[in-house]
């Protein structure tokens, strides 16, 4: 409110009753002022819903069958490659693939690079460069995926007019 207003205020109601005017409403204004900070601040997320047992359960027993499930297909999938492997050597003499003690020495040294040098590009890049390089990868591997699952559908509608040929990277090391 403006000098003016004020002034026009007091002559019409009396100077005391303007007043207490004027100061109820500041007084609301600033309250809800108060009250809209407070919910932008909160962004409506200030009442917590409270966990109950149910809840609760299907979290956890969600978690240990998240943990497991990859550790028990990863399992039964490593001897079952184990025993394809026994049975190509049986059949080819072409040898198993194994880990050395010395790559195994090495796994922690290397894991230690890789960890410091995340470390060190999270300290470098600003977390809006890293949003934009994880979205153009992600989106990149989405579309390789995407097109790897649509591939056998795409080639039913495909004419057999158009020649479908394959095409794969080849990379060898040679001269020159």
């Amino acid at each position: 409110l403006d000098s003016l207003h004020l002034e026009s205020l007091r002559q019409r109601l009396g100077s005391s009753m303007a007043e207490e005017v004027i100061t109820d409403t500041l007084e609301g204004a600033a309250e809800k002022v108060a009250d809209a900070a407070a919910d932008m601040a909160n962004n409506g997320t200030a009442t917590k819903v409270p966990a109950t047992t149910e809840g609760m359960m299907i979290a956890y027993g969600s978690l240990v069958i998240m943990a497991l499930f990859p550790i028990f297909i990863g399992s039964y999938r490593s001897v079952s490659s184990h025993k394809e492997q026994k049975e190509n050597h049986a059949r080819t003499g072409e040898a198993p693939e194994t880990m050395t003690q010395k790559d195994a020495m090495m796994f922690p040294i290397i894991a230690s690079c890789a960890l410091f040098g995340l470390y060190i590009f999270f300290q470098i890049f600003s977390k809006e460069y890293i949003n934009l390089l994880l979205t153009f990868y992600f989106f990149v591997l989405g579309i390789f995926a995407l097109s790897h699952m649509m591939s056998p559908i795409i080639l039913k509608l495909v004419p057999s007019a158009v020649p479908i040929i394959p095409f794969r990277l080849k990379f060898d090391q040679g001269e020159g």
